[in-house]
């Protein structure tokens, strides 16, 4: 903080000109009592945090990702990269188990080498065919697919807090509903237990959490979008067009 200061002061940029402040969404970033968002309230209070929206869905993924072993074990070893790269990877496994599992086994005929010959196989048998990973498959890119629609919308240029606030209350209502999925009557109802619902538990908890902020601003600052400034919009066209018929009346 100290350095960039000093920067600023370098650059005769005013640090009291600041009107927001804008980062990723984590702790270190927005966290109000003693992270970078107080110190900069500290010097300038009009300074307001707005936390990455793509970033904290990016988060929220990841918190769901670790919110139960099997979440966790799915993916592997978890890393905090952006999520829309994993889309693709499910994406061609949900669409073509058969053909993965196929080639698979026939790799596994042809080849020479043991312990190839041996993954290939238990590939083929213990994950392809696996129920639990299957159907967490399904789930994963159900839940992937939403949320980058989400995020490329979030990303428009001529986003407005309002829409924003809109889309992302749509994602929860998306979860709200997935979370009634039935999937009761599967083999195993402990994996709807342990598993389907403290994946979407976590994403509405979350989804909350990490935009509160935005929601806040919405109830500051609402009337300067939608349909309040619409409204205003229209007000001053209207006096415009009747000052307009009024010089023309006049002769003006």
């Amino acid at each position: 903080m100290e350095s960039n200061m000093i920067e600023n002061e370098t650059l005769d940029l005013n640090i009291d000109d600041i009107r927001g402040q804008g980062y990723d969404n984590g702790s270190n970033m927005k966290e109000k009592n003693q992270r970078v968002q107080k110190r900069l309230l500290e010097i300038n209070s009009r300074a307001f945090y707005t936390p990455c929206a793509c970033h904290s869905l990016n988060l929220t993924l990841c918190d769901m990702a670790s919110s139960c072993s099997k979440a966790k074990t799915f993916f592997g070893l978890l890393s905090q990269t952006r999520w829309k790269s994993r889309i693709e990877s499910v994406k061609a496994i949900r669409f073509q188990t058969p053909q993965i599992r196929e080639a698979l086994y026939q790799l596994a005929e042809i080849c020479e080498d043991s312990k190839i010959k041996s993954e290939t196989e238990s590939l083929a048998t213990y994950e392809l065919e696996n129920f639990k990973f299957l159907l967490g498959m399904i789930i994963w890119y159900d839940i992937l697919f939403t949320v980058n629609l989400v995020s490329k919308n979030l990303q428009s240029k001529d986003m407005r807090i309002d829409v924003a606030i809109d889309q992302l209350k749509g994602l929860v209502s998306f979860f709200e509903r997935y979370r009634e999925t039935d999937i009761e009557q599967s083999p195993e109802e402990s994996f709807r237990v342990n598993y389907f619902l403290y994946l979407v538990d976590q994403a509405i908890f979350s989804l909350k959490h990490r935009f509160e902020q935005f929601q806040l601003y919405k109830n500051n600052f609402g009337f300067l979008t939608g349909p309040a400034l619409e409204y205003i919009h229209g007000d001053e066209r209207s006096m415009n067009r009747d000052s307009q018929l009024g010089l023309a009346e006049r002769g003006c």
